[in-house]
Order: structure tokens, then C-alpha cells, then sequence
């Protein structure tokens, strides 16, 4: 299993104003280990993972590819590991064709679907229509989709997410009557390979259906439509660790109800008892209401919910808040004994001492942008940005100093370096936006 984010980014459109949340994150993560991916609060971490997972609010637009590759399916049936759904044979293909996709494009898509509020938003006027559910279908089925065949490609229909073609447009995409750019393509492009943890600059908006290595399958998650997101990625091939684990769940019932009810939607065989021990729970304790859990006790409730179908990835959004030390060293323990039981791990915390006890590789993000990638032990030994420095020395160990400033509105960022007015080392050339090759600094 590998997830590879290339380009991904996510604008929330509000009345007067655009929130740049995340613009052009590219990262690794592979089986077996542990990313974390830090930084001050309001940077885009959380709104990165609702991304992944298709649970952003109807006003987010999401550019970009996040690539999971699939273990290759066993003969007997389903996948050789951790129990994956044969896609296809649930009805959901994992193949995607490109959807007339130009190089410096990218999938573009409102959501999330069945929401009133997209298809109730004023769109660009177009005179065409799309059949409802034909795009999802052409997706679903791995056909090539062109302007030219469906053009009313970018209208909200029936709340349901389509792609954007005059965001594409805007990114340099040839007009649709160009007819350079608006064939069908027959033979789709792989992924590209991003290294890792370092993700390369190169292979952005590149989309396929390719079989990923070792003889696997990979899906789009950005392009995936909410079928195959809901019936096949959520809770089967992604595990979700919300933030304030009490608070997300319901009140009035049980542990063991929820539990229950979790493993019998996503058709799993366990009892809740088997789920409930490998999160570190005892029988009795899923008797419980929510507000009869302590704050490990609901943590460890959240992670055997998570862990209910058995994915290969876990997205953990910032577990350890409001919990007590132990609590948080206990916490980290459990999310590393799940790497290393082969499973590979997306931590989401701006508690640095937490990422340095479960991390392998981390990823430091600043208003909006991941300015730093580099392996853990690389990076608490001398981080290369000075964002990245600024964050260890504010760590009470490190000489509790704090960054200078405040960081900047994401509906207006500064031109250049989004660090610059906050950085001692800042020149003219910080003018200039900085390229990501390991690190986003001109003076690194």
C-alpha cells in the first residue's frame, strides 16, 4: 500500500473571499510507516486529510491527485492484505480514466455530493447538461471522458460532483475547441513516481489507470466519485481518527453498539469484543455511553472504530488533543504498534514531542503549504526552514522561544514565501515563491 499526494490543494469559496487552505502538497507514505505532519494550528493539516477522504463542506474545491496504490488481488478472492474488498467485484472499479485532463490540470471537483447546497449554487453559464450519474458511471466503468463528449462538464447536477473544466482552463488548459486538447485519450499515462519521503516536482496533474507496482491497482481519491469513496475507501481502505473522539460519538448508545453497527455496515465477521481488544479496550468497558468514557478510554473507543474493516491506512487527526501526558505517550505507543504492524500511518498533531515518539518521516506545513519533508531523526537533529527551527525552539526543552509574529490570513497571503515576514533570513528573493525540493526555502 503506498499513498502518494501530488499537487493536492483545496480553496474554500466564501462571499468576497477565497481561504487558500492547501496549495500543491506532494508527499509519501508507505506501508509500514509513520508520517506526521505538523504545524501551527489553522495551517491545513486536518483540512489535507478531509480532502483524502472526500468530507469536505459544498464550498471546497479540491485540485490535484492523491494516488493509493492497492495490494494486487488474491486469487482466492479479495486482496492478499488486511482483508481489502475486490473493488470490482463490489461494484466499484478502482480504475479511473482520465477525464480530458491536460498536464497542468488536475481533477476539479465540488462537493461533497448529495448536498442541496452545491446544486443551489449560482454556477457559470453553460447551456448544456450532464445525465445524472453519467460522469460517475464513465469513472467507475475506467472510460476516457473529453470536453468534447460531455459538455456541460463543471455544473453541480443533482448535488452531485463533476469536474470543473474552467478551473483547468485557468491552470493554462488549451479552450475546448483546440483540437490539440480535446480528444478522447485511449491509452492513459501511469502515475507518476514520487520519491519518498521527498516528493519531485515533476509528473503534476498526470492522471491513469495503470496498475500501480507489484502488480497492484490504484485509485484517485480526488477523482474518485462519492460511490466508490463511500461503499469502498472509508473505514475499508481508510481509517479515520477523528479529533475529540467523544465528541464524534453518538450519545445515546452504547460503545459496543457503535462498534457493532460499524462492523456490520462495512460486512466485517469480527465480533466487537475481537476489535475492541486490539485497540487495548476489555469487554466491559464498550458498556459504556460516551459520557461515561474517560479521554484514553474514548481515544481507544475511536481506534477500534478506525480500525473495524481492517485498513491499510490510518489517518489519525490530531489524536492527542486534550489529553494528559500519559494519556498522549499511550496514545502514540498504539499508533506506532499499528505501523509496525504494517499498516502505514498519517499523523495529524502540532505537538512535536508526540510526532518525534511515533513518526518515521515528517512533513512541516505553513499557511497552507508543506515547506519541509525530511525523515524524523533528519529532522529533530537540525531542521533546514526556518519555520521548521522556529517550531523545535519554541518547545520548552529547546528554549521555549516563540516565532516571532503571526501567520498570515489565508484569504490573503503575501506574494513569495508566505514565512518572509516572519523570517530573520528574509531578502529580496524571498519575493519569489520558493521551489519545494525537500525543503521551500531560498536560504536553506
Amino acid at each position: 500500500m503506498r499513498l502518494r499526494v501530488d499537487g493536492l490543494s483545496v480553496r474554500f469559496h466564501l462571499p468576497g473571499a477565497t481561504v487558500h487552505a492547501v496549495t500543491d502538497a506532494r508527499f509519501e507514505l508507505r506501508e509500514g510507516r509513520c508520517l506526521a505532519l505538523v504545524g501551527e494550528s489553522g495551517c491545513g493539516k486536518s483540512v489535507m486529510a478531509h480532502a483524502l477522504l472526500g468530507l469536505l463542506p459544498a464550498n471546497a474545491t479540491v485540485t490535484g491527485h492523491a494516488w493509493l496504490d492497492l495490494p494486487a488481488p488474491d486469487p482466492a478472492g479479495g486482496h492478499a492484505r488486511h482483508g481489502l474488498p475486490d473493488l470490482d467485484a463490489a461494484g466499484g472499479h478502482v480504475r479511473h480514466g482520465p477525464l480530458d485532463e491536460e498536464a497542468t490540470g488536475g481533477h476539479t471537483w465540488h462537493g461533497p455530493p448529495d448536498d442541496p447546497a452545491v446544486a443551489d449554487r449560482p454556477q457559470p453559464s453553460r447551456s448544456a447538461t450532464v445525465p445524472q450519474g453519467a460522469l460517475e458511471e464513465a469513472a467507475l466503468a475506467g472510460q476516457a471522458v473529453s470536453d468534447a463528449a460531455v459538455p456541460g462538464q463543471g455544473v453541480a447536477v443533482a448535488g452531485r460532483r463533476v469536474p470543473d473544466v474552467e478551473a483547468r482552463r485557468a491552470h493554462g488548459t488549451a479552450a475546448r475547441g483546440d483540437a490539440a486538447t480535446r480528444g478522447r485519450r485511449e491509452r492513459p499515462v501511469a502515475a507518476p513516481d514520487v520519491p519518498g519521503p521527498v516528493a519531485s516536482e515533476a509528473g503534476a496533474g498526470v492522471t491513469g489507470d495503470a496498475p500501480a507496482a507489484g502488480g497492484g491497482r490504484m485509485i484517485d481519491l480526488v477523482a474518485a466519485p462519492e460511490k466508490v469513496l463511500a461503499r469502498q475507501v472509508r473505514g475499508r481502505l481508510i481509517g479515520l481518527v477523528p479529533q475529540s473522539p467523544a465528541a464524534h460519538l453518538t450519545p445515546v448508545r452504547t460503545a459496543r453498539a457503535q462498534l457493532a453497527e460499524t462492523l456490520r455496515e462495512l460486512g466485517r465477521p469480527e465480533t466487537p469484543e475481537a476489535v475492541a481488544e486490539r485497540a487495548g479496550l476489555r469487554p466491559h468497558d464498550l458498556d459504556r455511553y460516551p459520557h461515561q468514557l474517560s479521554g484514553g478510554m474514548a481515544q481507544r473507543v475511536a481506534n477500534a472504530l478506525a480500525l473495524a474493516g481492517d485498513p491499510p491506512l490510518i489517518v489519525a487527526d490530531e489524536p492527542t488533543t486534550g489529553l494528559d501526558r500519559p494519556l498522549v505517550d499511550a496514545t502514540m505507543a498504539e499508533l506506532r504498534r499499528l505501523c509496525d504492524e504494517g499498516r502505514a500511518v498519517l499523523v495529524i498533531t502540532h505537538d512535536l514531542r508526540a510526532a518525534e515518539q511515533v513518526a518515521d518521516d515528517l512533513a512541516v506545513m505553513y499557511a497552507g503549504r508543506v515547506v519541509e519533508l525530511a525523515e524524523a531523526r533528519q529532522f529533530f537533529a537540525g531542521p533546514r526552514h526556518p519555520y521548521a527551527k522556529g517550531l523545535l525552539d519554541a518547545l520548552p526543552s529547546r528554549g521555549f522561544v516563540p516565532i516571532p509574529g503571526q501567520p498570515p490570513e489565508l484569504t490573503r497571503l503575501p506574494d513569495g514565501c508566505a514565512f518572509r515576514p516572519r523570517c530573520t533570513l528574509a531578502t529580496a528573493a524571498c519575493d519569489e515563491q520558493p521551489i519545494m525540493n525537500g525543503v521551500a526555502c531560498h536560504h536553506a
